[in-house]
């Protein structure tokens, strides 16, 4: 097969009229479930917009042309996804290699085609541009006058524990599903009031793509947990100065905190495969270590020495839970 049929293919089929065609249309990101490995729950494949952008996966690494798509979903060769893509979109493309002349005619239509197109964009930009310009500022003032109209509030209450309860029932956290919820009211009203009706807002559905999982967030918590099992299992060794000289001495505890050396919370967390950046960006979003200023650590006298140490938040312990309490560390 000539490269002249592949080439017009390439740039007469954009991708995302390709994936739509076959089932697979992208959402307002551009994202769509990848086809070619399993489990994408979170819709990792980009299909880009344009004639020659074509497509990528982030999970699997597959991407190309609209024709490696075609190859890669149907299972055929170059020359069948060419001839589909061809028969399919209603092309009436040749496989004769075209005369010098009609070359020539095609790349000066597609100059003037392009520079249109660019001519189109300067005009758009200079009417967007123009129009927030001349209302920079009316928006903002707008929806809090609509938000503090009497009644309004309690509605908009009720409208956020609905759509919180909607994607409570999704897989993802309490805390992604409260962020979530607060967007998607938000966007209702800027929707209705500001925009006028004239916009869909978003919808659960095409949030939820956006949300990790609840098991890509659990591993944090998996790791936290992890060292404060290590806690109550090692709370012998944890002491700022030990009375048995043969006695390992592995950090300190005091008021609900676990000092643990340096370099022993490391192999912790190294040992039982967790990594250590990630743990540590972990807990200080969640506020479980305990820092000083930029450093990680903070000081603390082991055994009479000056030590630094990861300063670990323990979890409270409820007093009426005796299971608790007999797993507290003394």
């Amino acid at each position: 097969m000539g490269d002249n049929l592949a080439y017009e293919i390439k740039h007469l089929l954009p991708a995302v009229a390709v994936f739509s065609a076959y089932g697979l249309p992208p959402n307002r990101s551009g994202f769509v479930q990848c086809p070619f490995h399993q489990g994408d729950r979170h819709a990792s494949l980009k299909v880009y917009s344009g004639n020659k952008a074509g497509w990528h996966c982030f999970g699997c690494g597959a991407g190309g042309s609209v024709i490696d798509f075609a190859m890669r979903y149907f299972g055929i060769s170059f020359r069948e996804a060419c001839l589909r893509l061809n028969k399919d979109f209603h092309l009436g493309l040749s496989d004769n290699k075209p005369s010098r002349a009609e070359i020539s005619a095609r790349l000066q239509a597609r100059e003037k085609e392009d520079a249109k197109k660019e001519a189109d964009s300067a005009a758009y930009y200079q009417v967007v541009s123009g129009i927030v310009k001349r209302n920079y500022g009316f928006a903002g003032r707008r929806f809090v006058d609509e938000l503090y109209k009497y009644g309004i509030i309690p509605q908009v209450e009720e409208r956020y524990k609905d759509l919180f309860k909607l994607l409570s029932d999704r897989d993802t956290t309490e805390k992604q599903a409260m962020a979530a919820a607060a967007i998607i009211c938000a966007d209702e009203l800027a929707c209705a009031w500001v925009l006028g009706g004239t916009e869909r807002p978003l919808t659960v559905d095409q949030i939820s793509e956006f949300l990790a999982s609840k098991a890509t967030v659990s591993a944090g918590d998996r790791g936290y947990k992890y060292l404060c099992d290590w806690v109550t299992q090692n709370s012998n060794k944890l002491c700022t100065k030990s009375e048995n000289p043969n006695q390992e001495v592995l950090g300190a505890l005091e008021d609900g905190r676990a000092y643990i050396i340096r370099s022993v919370f490391e192999r912790i967390l190294q040992d039982a495969g967790y990594s250590t950046a990630a743990m540590i960006s972990y807990l200080k979003q969640n506020n479980l270590i305990v820092t000083r200023g930029r450093n990680n650590t903070r000081g603390k006298r082991i055994n009479g020495i000056p030590t630094e140490c990861f300063c670990l938040v323990l979890p409270p312990v409820d007093l009426d839970d005796e299971d608790a309490l007999d797993e507290l560390p003394l």
